[in-house]
């Protein structure tokens, strides 16, 4: 991608060159830096708990209901950030957590369903399969999902708004399920502590991408849905630190 100047701005050559994105200012210049500090933050924030279930054995710890919401509430981000036209880095992010997300997904359902045949959260199991389903067929042929939302750009981008305020929505609440489960063991024995770190660092990043590219009012209302989900997610990974400082002193 070729970056014109901007205002009588050159863009930065070191970061067009390699990522082919435009920046002209150091807002915009520190916007892409944290915005990559938060895709690095993200690669390794599920890993923790992956490995902590392999060794395990068990998926025990975590609620199926959480995972499933991160899930979905990750789908509609791509597909809300792909129709509302987000920043590449925030594309790039969502593609990222739909892919981990469902390796979490998959590993939570397969020791604690396949081996354990634990049918407490069968039915919602089978819900949210559903709706998984559904919204990755949406997600990842945009060509065909362009083609079906014409004639006006101006639809396209109310769909996607939709699924960007949908995706808030699932954000905002999907660590309830996880903090009430926490709560009926009255343990986080098998939870790592290091993917609700790196989820932390991670939206504290990718919000101050955010703020710092503009404080435009029409920029920041249409990434407020992101911004929304990103407060409550903060708000509730605080609580989950909390059951940790909670339980962990009980020992």
């Amino acid at each position: 991608m070729k970056c014109a100047n901007f205002e009588d701005m050159a863009p930065v050559q070191w970061i067009e060159f390699l990522f082919g994105e435009c920046a002209y200012t150091p807002r915009d210049v520190i916007s892409f830096l944290l915005g990559y500090c938060s895709i690095v933050c993200w690669l390794f924030a599920q890993f923790p708990q992956l490995i902590q279930n392999y060794k395990n054995g068990s998926a025990e710890s975590l609620s199926l209901m959480f995972i499933s919401n991160w899930l979905l509430g990750d789908l509609c981000n791509l597909v809300g950030g792909i129709m509302t036209k987000q920043l590449p880095f925030q594309i790039y992010l969502a593609v990222y957590f739909c892919f981990i997300d469902f390796s979490l997904f998959c590993q939570t359902v397969y020791y604690n369903y396949w081996l354990h045949q634990d049918s407490e959260e069968t039915q919602p199991l089978l819900a949210n399969s559903y709706l998984i389903f559904a919204l990755a067929t949406l997600a990842f042929p945009t060509d065909s999902l362009q083609v079906l939302t014409d004639p006006t750009e101006d639809t396209t981008y109310a769909i996607g708004r939709v699924f960007a305020w949908i995706c808030a929505g699932l954000y905002f609440s999907s660590r309830i399920p996880q903090i009430y489960w926490n709560y009926k063991r009255q343990s986080v024995e098998g939870l790592s502590i290091f993917m609700f770190g790196f989820a932390v660092l991670g939206n504290i990043t990718y919000a101050g991408s955010i703020l710092i590219k503009s404080l435009d009012a029409t920029f920041l209302m249409g990434a407020l849905p992101y911004l929304i989900g990103t407060a409550g997610t903060l708000t509730f990974d605080c609580i989950i630190f909390g059951q940790y400082v909670l339980y962990e002193s009980r020992k």
